[in-house]
């Protein structure tokens, strides 16, 4: 399920098509932006061109794509949640509009440990959640693309090209490598463990974790070997090669105008 959503497409597309360090300038630009927009109409057109662009990269996958929009519409949602019932600013005592309360401030042990406030749905707490689940669902969906449309070798001739040292980028080459398997093991031992019937009951996690913390880190040394022995049976020494392919050039001008359009709404708008 992870290997799948947190891999290489191989299907061209138009962002794959465009030069290794045009997509990188898009990435970073993306990123950037996100952090600096906090303006909940321009962060709604970025997320609108995000999601144009997912469904044009992988509108023939139709499982594929329903599997990924259920999986970001979830993290929106459960991060829209989060964030507004635990609202920072309704409990350093900043002026705020109760909407209701979700346990009340007279409850004895709720009380003391939310210095008298209890847990409340405010308006300036939703208001902050949605904003920062806009900015998540972004930087989720853009990530997204960017994994399922640029090669590993594609990025680390880009980074040597900018002198980045080579620990570095066999370092990111790990954890890009590594996270989308570690995520699908964890997914797969979730799976195990409710075959054999093990209770998920508050006394029983310690068991749990430490069966899953277990195989989760021998599976990753087990990689990690593999990995090491992979690297020095083909002498690799700081060389990086980009496999041969044909870039447009009409790929790359899309894009970087699209680059543009995001930096104009989200700055100049």
């Amino acid at each position: 399920m992870f290997t799948g959503i947190l891999s290489y497409e191989g299907e061209r597309n138009f962002i794959s098509q465009a030069h290794p360090a045009v997509r990188i300038l898009w990435i970073f630009s993306s990123f950037v932006l996100i952090l600096i927009c906090w303006a909940p109409i321009r962060l709604l057109a970025l997320n609108m061109i995000a999601i144009s662009l997912l469904l044009i990269t992988i509108h023939k996958e139709k499982a594929k794509l329903k599997h990924v929009l259920k999986t970001f519409l979830g993290i929106l949602l459960i991060t829209t949640l989060s964030q507004t019932i635990f609202f920072y600013g309704y409990y350093i005592g900043e002026k705020t509009t109760v909407i209701f309360y979700l346990i009340h401030p007279n409850v004895p042990i709720i009380s003391y440990l939310t210095m008298g406030k209890g847990v409340a749905i405010t308006i300036e707490g939703l208001y902050y959640g949605i904003i920062v689940s806009l900015k998540i669902f972004f930087t989720i969906i853009t990530a997204q693309l960017f994994i399922m449309t640029t090669r590993l070798s594609e990025l680390f001739y880009a980074m040597k090209r900018a002198r980045i040292p080579f620990k570095i980028i066999i370092l990111l080459a790990a954890t890009l490598r590594f996270l989308p398997i570690t995520l699908e093991e964890f997914w797969r031992l979730t799976t195990v463990l409710k075959m054999k019937g093990e209770k998920t009951t508050p006394r029983n996690f310690p068991n749990i974790i430490r069966l899953m913390l277990y195989n989760l880190v021998r599976e990753s040394v087990k990689r990690a070997r593999f990995l090491a022995i992979s690297l020095e049976m083909r002498c690799i020494r700081g060389k990086i090669y980009l496999l041969p392919n044909k870039y447009e050039t009409h790929a790359s001008f899309f894009l970087i105008s699209l680059t543009m359009l995001e930096i104009i709404i989200a700055v100049m708008l």
